[in-house]
């Protein structure tokens, strides 16, 4: 299993707060960006919003979608601990909260690398770079739903990739059918803004 992080900066594209666009608040949690622009605060930041991504040697993959800038050890584990099985040889990067972690899980082998490097994380990499490629395509993806756009992503690599037109339109056929869905569209613009409360605070939780 290869496990690393990946930063995505907070967007609040397409949502309004009280009817109002984030530029035409009168006290804005922030200014807005322009597309393509540098963020306000450099390197990783509570701007960021941290992924923690896995792969299996079977090409098994998750997305969490679990803090904003680093992740702390409680964090890492609340991500962890129903996808890491005990006797795992685990690949990471030098972040500072995985050792612990991973010894409270009882992986068999630890092995940490520089990620400058290119060794040992090369899969969870690309796995990167095709979420980067994938959500490229939309112009900016709104922070409210990342998640969902990494779960598509997941989903079309996980049961179409590779299958014939029919095939894939038989299989979305029995997804729909058999799916079990939490979200509605009458519910979706309800939805809460991850790591916000109601008032538009930062919070450590995905509400």
């Amino acid at each position: 299993m290869q496990l690393d992080e990946e930063y995505f900066r907070e967007s609040f594209k397409g949502i309004s707060f009280n009817g109002k666009r984030l530029r035409e608040m009168e006290d804005p949690i922030r200014m807005s960006y322009r597309r393509g622009s540098a963020a306000s605060m450099n390197g990783i930041s509570p701007e960021q919003i941290c992924v923690v991504t896995g792969i299996d040697d079977m090409n098994q993959f998750f997305f969490d979608a679990c803090c904003r800038s680093r992740p702390t050890t409680q964090v890492l584990f609340d991500a962890l601990h129903d996808r890491i099985c005990e006797g795992a040889i685990v690949n990471t990067d030098r972040l500072n909260s995985y050792p612990k972690v991973l010894d409270e899980l009882n992986v068999a082998v630890h092995n940490r690398f520089v990620p400058a490097s290119h060794q040992g994380l090369n899969k969870v990499n690309a796995l990167h770079s095709k979420a980067r490629s994938f959500l490229h395509r939309f112009r900016g993806v709104s922070t409210k739903w990342l998640c969902h756009y990494l779960a598509w992503m997941k989903w079309l690599g996980t049961f179409v990739k590779g299958r014939t037109l029919n095939k894939s339109c038989e299989v979305t056929s029995k997804h729909i059918v058999r799916g079990n869905y939490s979200f509605r569209c009458r519910t979706l613009s309800k939805m809460p803004i991850p790591f916000r409360d109601a008032e538009l605070n930062e919070i450590k939780t995905y509400s």
